[in-house]
């Protein structure tokens, strides 16, 4: 009897004891992401951002909420824009290969048939040798053409922390209390008198909770168009052995549609200051998609597909072990 008390008390011990460390886990957790934002919220590049904002609105003397209209317009024209034309060119310069390297893969694969059966190879050692020639011959046409699929995220390495830090420039803005400098104070209720339409005041949250929506609406068209154009590229692909799978497609489009959808509720309580920026931008963004994925304007930029199958790669003599 006393032996199964000792085993109950034992087992309750261990229990209490997961049961505080998970609840210590996640209070770690939450002091750890609390602690990243309030860092990237005290940060001196978004301090300078805010005060930049604030000299500009001085200088210029228009309303808040066409200011943050304006300044988000230009952010997406004069930087992202530009870097999305880079990158549509660079995934132009890939998909350009693929017939290439598709003639490359049917000569190669003769080649490697003819070796398989003259030098008596394992079909093991045959599809080895296959897929590190390839490789070789794909790396060297990427090389040549400079269009490595990585540098097309350029976007997303110069558009996550400009958001970021935009944001937390505006929110800065929009909150003031006691202890807060007349300079900030004046900031607070200038944004409180300078909405338009139904959000009169910028540093309340949405009456009618518009904008984090129609912002969510506006980030799945551009996910679905993205999504669209990926299988297009995707059939073309198929018959050309190429390595994009419709898995990746659902992956990146089925975690773009959840992110859209996750600012829903984040936007419910952030200021209209913030839900303007994001809806100006995520708007920009589809505007750009439309032009980038326009015909005409790929004609123009000339990264339209060629009609006719650039072919100039010699396969190379297969090695003999």
């Amino acid at each position: 009897m006393n032996r199964n008390l000792c085993k109950l008390l034992c087992n309750k011990c261990k229990f209490n004891g997961l049961v505080m460390k998970r609840h210590l886990n996640a209070n770690s957790f939450d002091f750890g992401f609390l602690a990243v934002h309030q860092k990237i919220a005290n940060s001196g590049v978004v301090n300078q951002t805010k005060d930049n904002l604030i000299l500009f609105h001085e200088w210029s003397g228009m309303s808040w909420s066409l200011e943050i209209a304006l300044m988000t317009a230009a952010i997406r024209t004069l930087i992202t824009f530009p870097l999305s034309i880079s990158q549509h060119n660079i995934l132009a310069k890939y998909e350009a290969l693929k017939p290439e390297i598709s003639h490359f893969a049917h000569q190669l694969k003769k080649e490697v048939d003819s070796a398989q059966y003259l030098l008596n190879w394992t079909p093991l050692k045959a599809r080895l040798m296959h897929t590190y020639r390839m490789k070789q011959e794909v790396k060297r046409l990427i090389i040549r053409d400079n269009c490595h699929p990585m540098k097309a995220s350029i976007v997303v390495w110069f558009q996550i922390p400009i958001w970021i830090i935009v944001s937390h420039s505006i929110r800065q803005m929009s909150f003031v209390n006691a202890m807060s400098d007349p300079k900030a104070q004046l900031v607070y209720s200038q944004l409180s008198s300078e909405g338009i339409l139904w959000f009169q005041d910028l540093t309340q949250t949405d009456p009618y909770f518009v904008l984090p929506f129609l912002t969510a609406i506006v980030n799945l068209t551009i996910v679905q168009m993205h999504s669209n154009e990926r299988l297009k590229r995707m059939q073309t692909a198929t018959k050309m052995h190429t390595i994009i799978t419709n898995l990746g497609r659902v992956i990146i489009t089925n975690l773009g549609r959840g992110l859209s959808v996750a600012l829903i509720p984040i936007g419910l309580y952030m200021p209209t200051s913030v839900c303007l920026y994001w809806f100006t931008s995520s708007t920009m963004g589809l505007i750009q998609t439309i032009i980038l994925h326009n015909n005409a304007f790929k004609q123009w930029l000339g990264t339209t597909r060629p009609d006719t199958t650039r072919v100039e790669p010699s396969v190379g003599k297969t090695q003999s072990n």
